[in-house]
C-alpha cells in the first residue's frame, strides 16, 4: 500500500513539474519586429526581450522566402514550440535530408522529426550558424552550450530564465 502511495505522489510530482515547465515556456513571446533595418526575430521574457536572429540573408529569395517571410515563419515556429513547452533543447541536425536548426527532445538527442525551426543553405555550416544565432543571446544570459564531440546543443532555458538551470551547468562540467 505504501509502494502505490508513493508511486501516486511521485506521478503528481512529476505532473505538477511538467505543467510548471510548459508555463514558463508559454510566458515566452516570439515575434517578428520588422521596424529595423533587417527582420529580426525576437523573443520577450518576464524580464527582457532578446533578438535571436537578424535576418540579413536573401539566400532563398529566389524561391519566394524573402528575409521578412522566413522571420515570421520561425517566429511562428519558436512561438509554437513554446506553447507547447517543447522548446528547450535546440541543435542541428537533418531533416528531409537537409541540413537544420531544430529542436531536440532532449540534451543528447537528434532532431525532432517535426523539429524545425529553420533550414540552412547547402554551403553554412550548421554548427557555425546555430552558434551565430544563439551566441549573444547567451553572453546576455551568462549561459554556456552543451558540447558533446562534434555537436553543439543549446539548453533554452539558460536564456530565458524559464527554469532553474543547475541540471544544465552540471551538465557542462561533466
Amino acid at each position: 500500500m505504501k509502494y502505490y502511495l508513493f508511486l501516486a505522489s511521485l506521478l503528481i510530482i512529476i505532473q505538477a513539474l511538467s505543467i510548471d515547465r510548459v508555463n514558463a515556456q508559454t510566458n515566452l513571446s516570439f515575434r517578428c519586429d520588422v521596424s529595423a533595418k533587417s527582420p529580426r526575430t525576437v523573443v520577450k521574457t518576464s524580464k527582457k526581450e532578446i533578438t535571436l536572429i537578424s535576418w540579413e540573408s536573401n539566400a532563398f529569395e529566389s524561391i519566394g522566402y524573402t528575409a521578412e517571410k522566413r522571420c515570421k515563419d520561425v517566429s511562428n515556429r519558436l512561438q509554437m514550440f513554446a506553447r507547447e513547452g517543447a522548446l528547450r533543447y535546440v541543435t542541428t541536425g537533418k531533416i528531409n535530408r537537409q541540413s537544420v536548426i531544430c529542436i531536440a527532445p532532449g540534451r543528447d538527442k537528434n532532431c525532432r522529426p517535426d523539429g524545425l525551426i529553420l533550414t540552412l543553405q547547402i554551403n553554412e555550416k550548421p554548427t557555425a550558424v546555430l552558434n551565430s544565432l544563439f551566441n549573444s543571446a547567451f553572453k546576455v544570459s551568462g549561459g554556456n552550450p552543451i558540447v558533446r564531440g562534434e555537436k553543439v546543443v543549446y539548453d533554452l532555458n539558460q536564456v530565458f530564465g524559464s527554469e532553474t538551470t543547475n541540471e544544465t551547468n552540471e551538465e557542462n562540467t561533466k
